[in-house]
């Protein structure tokens, strides 16, 4: 986990300036963990202990943290005062959207699809199938659920690390292509109001996009309590909501994956969604190659070159969907294309000092040459 949030310390500078904020309306964007890295975010969730992330406080907020979706998933609540267990409703919340979106539960609709080829999603799901549409075409193709072919033939899913043929990845390159394989067909007989079908051969992963949506479920059913404050921790994916009760910012250290230092620091009072993709939690090792879990559309292969790339938004499932396909894109497309949206970026490269996005400096502070 490369972000860490902790409570701002006293007498430290707050931001003074901000960049216009990034568009809402994208409509409004793998593997199982391993048992071995259960182990590392548990640790994980200690040293946000320690930082004051998570103050044992009875007259603090409730905190409480559960293994989901595959990651540790963190929530930080000022309870409200609608609902007697707000932190219960949003993990169920959470939850739900695992049960629609999990590929690898042999019970959720994203397993019917795959198997079936064609399906009428329940409302949630045809929301999160719309904007997984829309991101596909507003990322030019970075964001495809369909790498999924790509993820099992690097063997993301059985967890055997493969580098498959020049002959391998042109074939499963006929398997790639949302907007060829995938078809979203307006259906006022279904319960969400569409039909989905898969061409023959195709299959979807939400894993991009599902967290940043599940995060937006929790953060709805905590609004609903009347919490006026949370804090929710997806697997270093971040929504901070409210500000902390005595007025101080949110602040966000933003590490690098490799030596654990601070690449830069993040403060917001408003609502802010941080997001980071990168090489480091999912990645095989074939000999001594590293393999990441996001592809170049352009040639079926693993993107190399950032480490990590962290994207400030204004929803989670935008940062989520950004942060993805910026990793995917070779440097001067992802300037521009953060340039275009409005997005507060920084990356790591592979090689070379970070970078930012032209919104970056108004976001990201005491950035690391």
């Amino acid at each position: 986990m490369n972000i860490v949030a902790r409570d701002r310390p006293s007498g430290a500078g707050r931001m003074s300036r901000r960049a216009p904020w990034p568009p809402t309306d994208l409509r409004q964007s793998g593997g199982r963990i391993p048992l071995a890295t259960v182990g590392l975010l548990l640790a994980a969730a200690v040293l946000l202990w320690a930082l004051g992330l998570l103050p044992p406080s009875a007259a603090g907020p409730a905190v409480e943290t559960r293994i989901m979706m595959d990651t540790l998933v963190t929530l930080k609540v000022w309870p409200g005062a609608r609902h007697p267990d707000p932190l219960g409703a949003a993990f169920q919340a959470m939850d739900q959207v695992d049960r629609l979106a999990s590929f690898h539960r042999p019970d959720s609709e994203l397993t019917l699809l795959n198997l079936r080829g064609r399906h009428q999603p329940s409302v949630w799901f045809a929301d999160l199938l719309r904007r997984a549409d829309e991101a596909v075409r507003r990322t030019e193709g970075y964001f495809d659920p369909t790498f999924s072919v790509l993820q099992r033939a690097y063997g993301f899913y059985d967890q055997k690390g493969r580098l498959p043929s020049a002959d391998e990845l042109r074939e499963c390159l006929t398997r790639v292509g949302w907007t060829r394989l995938v078809t979203l067909a307006p259906d006022p007989t279904a319960t969400g109001g569409l039909t989905i079908t898969l061409a023959s051969g195709a299959q979807i992963d939400l894993g991009g996009i599902a967290g940043g949506f599940a995060i937006e479920r929790a953060a709805a059913v905590l609004r609903e309590a009347g919490c006026p404050a949370f804090f929710i921790d997806d697997g270093g994916d971040l929504w901070m909501e409210g500000g902390k009760p005595d007025g101080q910012p949110w602040r966000v250290a933003v590490r690098d994956p490799r030596d654990g230092g601070a690449l830069a620091y993040v403060e917001s009072v408003q609502p802010v969604a941080i997001s980071t993709s990168g090489d480091y939690e999912r990645f095989l090792m074939v000999g001594s190659r590293r393999i990441n879990h996001i592809f170049d559309p352009r040639t079926g292969e693993p993107a190399g070159w950032y480490r990590s790339v962290t994207v400030i938004a204004s929803s989670p499932l935008l940062a989520d969907i950004w942060s993805t396909a910026l990793f995917a894109m070779p440097p001067v497309e992802a300037r521009l294309a953060a340039d275009r949206e409005n997005l507060p970026a920084l990356f790591l490269p592979a090689t070379g000092p970070v970078w930012l996005s032209a919104a970056g400096p108004a976001w990201f502070e005491r950035v690391r040459p």
